[in-house]
């Protein structure tokens, strides 16, 4: 029930009410029983201004187009006495203050911290170039990798708090699984440049610029991602046979028909081969021979103009290297 529902019910029975008979005329001076003579001056003028305040009430709540039960709410508090209207806005303005004690304050947004978000862009890079890197994309495997190490490691960002809160937490594991996906991009699109694939196409008839020899891809690829950490890794043997095992893959899947799936497909062959590869090879020695034959077809497809520039002596990239606790 609205409020001017229960300010204008009817008197109560036994509640005091001015008779009639207590009205005198203010022209005459006399009592009731000449109302009916003479119209009282007051009454016409109260229902004067009465008629004027209603429709001045109507044209307001239709200027601002109030629907229609609104429209008949404010004019019935137009009706009101001065009191009554007070009144009635103090028991709106209590009610309103009511509803505001019962809203619950929204939650602030999160924000990952500055130190956690370099930390994914670090690790990302890191070990999606890392000829170590286990799997790229199936089952959740350099996602589950970082994030462990970061949980690891409280102080960079990831604190008890943070795991404690869904929302934030959530917001963590969100921004680490787009760093992922943005950085994989990353590495395709230079090594379809580096093929001589250019534009955004998936799929290109044929190649449309001289490729580049493997060398020249992992400088890129290092170059890509050099400001997230603290030292620029060096290409290593290990690192330029894994790129050439990627090249390979990626060449087939660009040569593949057009209505070919691409949005994950590449990823998920290169984690099917690498598997493959794995299980068909049952020693480290005979998996790294493997690799070394593909690095050799790559040199001969594109050239090893530059060959003597790697050393052997480099090591190959560590995700998690022992200077780990620099920015």
């Amino acid at each position: 029930m609205d409020i001017l529902d229960i300010i204008t019910q009817p008197t109560p029975p036994g509640s005091p009410a001015t008779s009639s008979s207590e009205l005198s005329d203010p022209l005459t001076g006399e009592g009731s029983e000449h109302e009916d003579e003479l119209p009282s001056l007051t009454s016409t003028l109260r229902k004067r201004r009465a008629e004027d305040d209603t429709n001045f009430a109507l044209t307001t709540s239709r200027n601002v187009r109030l629907k229609t039960d609104d429209e008949k709410s404010v004019v019935r508090f137009a009706q009101l006495t001065s009191p009554q209207q007070r009144i009635t806005m103090y028991a709106e303005l209590k009610h309103v203050s009511e509803l505001f004690t019962r809203i619950k304050p929204g939650q602030t947004v999160f924000t990952v911290p500055d130190s956690l978000v370099r930390r994914i862009e670090r690790y990302t890079f890191v070990l999606l170039i890392s000829p170590s890197c286990h799997l790229y994309i199936k089952d959740d495997s350099a996602f589950k990798l970082i994030l462990s190490h970061l949980e690891l490691n409280p102080q960079w960002g990831l604190t008890n708090d943070i795991k404690n809160s869904m929302a934030q937490y959530a917001a963590v594991k969100s921004r680490l699984r787009k760093a992922l996906t943005s950085r994989r991009n990353i590495l395709k699109t230079l090594m379809k440049a580096s093929l001589g694939y250019v534009g955004d196409k998936e799929h290109t008839a044929g190649q449309e610029a001289p490729a580049q020899d493997i060398l020249k891809l992992c400088e890129a690829v290092i170059a890509s991602g050099a400001s997230a950490v603290p030292t620029t890794p060096k290409v290593s043997l290990q690192m330029l046979a894994r790129f050439a095992f990627l090249h390979k893959i990626l060449l087939k899947n660009l040569q593949s028909v057009p209505t070919a799936r691409v949005t994950d497909d590449y990823w998920s062959l290169v984690d099917k081969n690498l598997k493959a590869l794995r299980e068909r090879k049952d020693n480290p020695q005979k998996i790294s021979e493997c690799f070394g034959r593909i690095l050799e077809q790559d040199y001969e497809a594109y050239g090893d103009n530059a060959r003597a520039e790697v050393s052997n002596e480099v090591p190959p990239l560590n995700v998690f290297e022992d200077n780990d606790s620099a920015l």
